[in-house]
């Protein structure tokens, strides 16, 4: 799902080598751990729980936020769409809702697995 996803993994790798400090978020279920650098910082977590959100933004000073959370697999959306409205939908604004109770800029990007870049 998240930054231990495929894209994800490739973005922190990116991020981290041009000097900057990241926090990855995945809930690891179509993601690995092995995948994410050794030099972020890691929480298994989803992005529909809230209350685990609100425990992430107040442990560390995340500035903006890289959103790949999405499910995309065309074939399972179409025969199971409440699961991918409740992780797209719901889950982007469980995320949006955090980031406003937590000061962060909800402008810094939603794309699809998220990774908490620190500026």
């Amino acid at each position: 799902m998240g930054g231990a996803g495929y894209i994800g993994s490739h973005t922190v790798y990116e991020l981290i080598d041009a000097g900057r400090d990241v926090v990855v978020a995945d809930n690891l279920q179509t993601g690995f751990r092995a995948a994410v650098h050794p030099k972020a910082r890691f929480y298994q977590l989803d992005i529909r729980d809230r209350a685990a959100l609100d425990v992430l933004f107040q442990a560390e000073k995340i500035d903006g936020v890289i959103h790949f959370t999405a499910s995309s697999q065309e074939g399972e959306s179409m025969s199971d769409p409440l699961k991918y409205y409740d992780n797209n939908l719901y889950g982007t604004m469980v995320l949006l809702q955090a980031m406003v109770a937590h000061g962060v800029d909800t402008k810094s990007g939603l794309l699809s697995t998220w990774i908490l870049e620190l500026l």
